[in-house]
């Protein structure tokens, strides 16, 4: 069999039931009734326990990885290469200095800082910066200040700082929730009976919502309340549709800045992936996740003692 050379690239409140022309409104008699159901989902949302995650999550989480190995191979590599097995040299042992020992240490230490910033109140900003100025000292780990500046990627930085503001700002702003309020109220209830159609809704949002927000935390935070809680007002399990939504939320691949991971690993010092392998990637991908999420959802999740429907 030929050795492989790899190829990297693989080239709040009642406001939430306002809209979708007034239907999910009419489900409650009253201002009271709808608060009464706000406060229902909210309560059985909370009830996604360690119990439910462990039964419900790790079944989900191998298939969509087994699924993009399969698309990544077939799509980016040959057959000849898919054949090829890897060759990765064996490196010569040898014996520990002491700068090796030195920056061992301090990758413990902020590692213990890191976890214990309860106790000592420093945060990990902090921590991190004191850990970096540590390693910069010559004659314990061998690299200078100035070495070590050359070698940042300070454009990636200024991205990654660029995102977090953008989030935070869509977040702050109301931009994220008058984007979701205006989904919502552009789709008609009759459009949301059933589970498969209520599945499919959810699902496919949760997945294209990383094209407008690029932090995983802030479209948790921005769908939930905004759309998982006034569909599940409908008389759906809050629990199913968060579990749905929050998984549907973690792709997000389709562009260099939708997630930090992409960014950092398509500048790793030598050529991988460009913007258009990560378009063909998500056009494959992105029905496969919607696919599996219904699957799971309308199937597996209820096996497990998590249903769509209200319990």
């Amino acid at each position: 069999m030929p050795e492989m050379t790899c190829r990297s690239s693989f080239r709040s409140g009642p406001g939430w039931f306002v809209g979708m022309n007034g239907s999910i409104t009419a489900h409650c008699s009253s201002e009271s009734q709808n608060r009464s159901a706000i406060a229902a989902s909210t309560l059985q949302t909370a009830a996604l326990n360690h119990k439910t995650i462990a039964l419900a999550t790790p079944w989900f989480g191998s298939h969509p990885s087994f699924a993009a190995t399969e698309v990544i191979l077939h799509l980016f590599l040959s057959a000849d290469e898919r054949r090829a097995t890897s060759h990765v040299p064996e490196s010569e042992r040898q014996a520990t200095d002491h700068r090796q020992l030195y920056v061992g240490g301090v990758l413990v230490l902020t590692v213990g800082l890191w976890a214990t910033s309860s106790l000592h109140g420093v945060s990990a900003p902090v921590v991190a910066f004191a850990a970096a100025l540590a390693l910069t000292l010559p004659k314990l780990s061998g690299v200078s200040l100035k070495a070590a500046l050359r070698e940042v990627e300070w454009g990636l930085i200024l991205f990654l700082a660029a995102t977090l503001v953008m989030g935070r700002a869509l977040i702050v702003s109301g931009a994220a929730q008058w984007l979701a309020a205006g989904l919502l109220a552009h789709v008609r209830v009759d459009l949301l009976r059933g589970p498969l159609r209520v599945a499919a809704f959810i699902a496919v949002v949760s997945v294209l919502a990383h094209l407008v927000i690029t932090s995983r935390t802030a479209r948790v935070t921005v769908l939930v309340p905004t759309l998982v809680l006034p569909v599940a007002a409908l008389g759906y399990n809050p629990t199913a549709l968060v579990l749905l939504c929050a998984l549907g939320t973690g792709f997000c691949q389709t562009l260099p800045v939708s997630a930090k991971a992409v960014a950092l690993f398509r500048n790793p010092g030598h050529p991988t992936y460009d913007a258009r392998d990560l378009l063909l990637l998500s056009a494959v991908l992105m029905p496969l996740m919607v696919l599996l999420l219904l699957v799971f959802a309308l199937w597996v999740w209820p096996a497990l003692g998590v249903p769509l429907g209200a319990s």
